[in-house]
């Protein structure tokens, strides 16, 4: 709408005419209702609304009703039609109506805008008569079989016919007023048991729908398929309230052989919900166990693998582990506590893992990917923390070199003398520190030192004695160290090798048997010569 300007200049105010609802059922008796407000929305003045004209959709015939003024509802402030004319049937119009102001003033005030078509849906409920389907014979046009039908209920027909017989459906529809009514869509489809369709109109002849399928003929578009063929009837329209999707049932049909030269049907289309919707679920099938000892044999054998591990329990606490050399200092007690709580939380990761049930393989390679690198963070602390000590020197008397012996060479200037700390600190693992009764276990290896040193007693006389001396006064690993590197062994068989590696690792597996800290430290450098005796 727009607003208009009289011959003075004054602007009028548009009035708007609207239906609350365009579609209207003709069973349920639904009144026609306009409501007119101005343009901004606001109440209109007195005025009274005309219905002029009607006509049926897309049709340039008379009007169908009389020009007639609808009644006016002031407490819903709605026009309304009183009833529908008797020429009101159901199907599509479009209606005309005028706004007519009652004061004459307010003509210059308000602008009606003329006439106002609007299009109006008038729906209801079709009836159907006189229903039924039969099979004729071809030859003759005699029913062979017939049946009422019921589309407002439930039909479930049975028929059997071959390529000589005829199925003829047939059928009424008329409107509330009792018309005969025209729908859009009348269909009836048959449907072979391999989806192969077929779909017939339905023609109409006045008030009668009927169609007359001759299976003689159709032989060829049915791709000479026998067997059962699916019944249904679509009848529907915009208008009609009861539009019908119905089964009506089956037909058994027997049809002649297909000639070799005979079309094949088509390649029916993949459903896409079978294609892309979800698919059925996958029960996976594990191999059943294999049949395990008696509980009894495992719980024994499991005893068996303990009673080591408990006598070696019971062998540290006859030997007296302490830990009497732990660190008191808040720092270094607080990464040794840490550093120890983390070789706890590995080995019992281990434990999960072969328990099953609680922990898998992945997940304990999660778990101990991070594990590792806080280990090794705690192991430096722990290093920077530490501190070594020198217990004391032992004495060699060795005789006087003769004339063309062999010098030792200059020894280079350790930078750790001048720059770095006494001693570089490696890590083997984590550093952690123990009580020196925990080497009371190498008195008895180093009961054997001579075995494996091979020592000229009248040039070492003593060596053995004041190694063990030194071995049994020694209160870590760094001063067994020491010792070691002070005597300037000359011929160190092999074996003593292998004795080093086996006392490192009984150190290193202390702390996860319950001993308190081991040190590890890398000894000084010494230089050992060879001499021919």
């Amino acid at each position: 709408m727009w607003w208009s300007c009289g011959s003075a200049g004054r602007v009028s105010i548009p009035l708007i005419l609207s239906l609350p609802a365009t579609v209207l059922s003709l069973t349920r008796e639904d009144q026609l209702k306009v409501r007119v407000n101005t343009v901004l929305g606001s109440t209109a003045p007195p005025l009274s609304v005309k219905l002029t004209q009607a006509f049926s959709s897309g049709s340039k015939d008379a009007s169908i009703i009389e020009s007639q003024e609808l009644k006016f509802d002031q407490e819903n402030d709605v026009h309304f039609l009183d009833a529908w004319p008797k020429s009101v049937d159901v199907g599509n119009y479009v209606f005309v109506f005028e706004i007519v102001l009652q004061d004459s003033e307010h003509k210059k005030i308000y602008a009606t805008g003329g006439r106002t078509k609007v299009p109006i849906y008038v729906t209801g409920v079709i009836k159907v008569d006189n229903a039924e389907i039969a099979v004729l014979d071809s030859d003759i046009g005699s029913i062979e079989s017939q049946k009422k039908l019921d589309l407002a209920g439930e039909t479930a027909l049975s028929l059997s016919a071959n390529h000589l017989q005829k199925l003829r459906l047939s059928f009424q529809l008329t409107t509330p007023l009792g018309h005969p009514f025209k729908p859009h869509q009348a269909f009836l489809k048959l449907r072979h048991e391999t989806k192969v369709e077929h779909i017939f109109v339905l023609g109409n002849s006045g008030k009668q729908f009927e169609i007359t399928l001759d299976f003689l003929g159709l032989v060829e578009k049915f791709f000479y398929l026998s067997g059962r063929y699916d019944i249904q009837l679509t009848v529907g329209d915009a208008v009609m309230e009861n539009s019908y999707l119905r089964e009506l049932g089956h037909i058994e049909l027997d049809l002649p052989e297909p000639p070799e030269k005979a079309t094949r049907p088509p390649p029916q289309a993949v459903d896409p919900y079978l294609t892309y919707g979800p698919k059925a679920e996958i029960t996976h099938i594990f191999r059943s166990p294999e049949k395990g000892p008696p509980q009894e044999l495992s719980l024994t054998f499991l005893a068996l693998v303990l009673l080591p591990f408990l006598g070696f329990l019971v062998g540290l606490l006859r030997l007296g582990v302490n830990l009497k050399n732990f660190p008191t200092s808040t720092v270094p007690a607080t990464f040794a506590i840490l550093f120890h709580l983390g070789i706890a939380a590995v080995v019992s990761l281990y434990v999960l893992f072969w328990l099953k049930d609680f922990l898998g393989l992945v997940e304990k390679f999660f778990y101990l990917s991070g594990r590792y690198d806080i280990q090794l963070t705690v192991g430096d602390a722990v290093m920077e923390n530490s501190y070594l000590r020198e217990l004391g020197h032992i004495e060699l008397d060795l005789p006087e070199p003769p004339e063309k012996a062999t010098r030792p060479p200059p020894q280079a200037v350790d930078p750790y003398l001048r720059c770095g700390p006494k001693a570089e600190i490696l890590s083997i693992g984590n550093l952690i520190r123990t009580h020196s009764c925990a080497y009371t276990w190498i008195f008895s290896i180093a009961d054997v030192t001579s075995e494996m040193v091979e020592i000229n007693e009248e040039i070492f006389a003593g060596i053995a004695a004041r190694l063990k001396v030194s071995v049994h006064e020694a209160n870590s690993l760094l001063d067994f160290y020491y010792s070691i590197g002070s005597l300037r062994l000359i011929k160190v068989h092999v074996l003593f090798c292998a004795y080093v590696i086996c006392l490192s690792v009984v150190c290193m597996l202390c702390p996860f048997l319950g001993v308190s800290s081991l040190s590890y430290v890398k000894p000084r450098s010494f230089q050992a010569e060879v001499i021919s005796v």
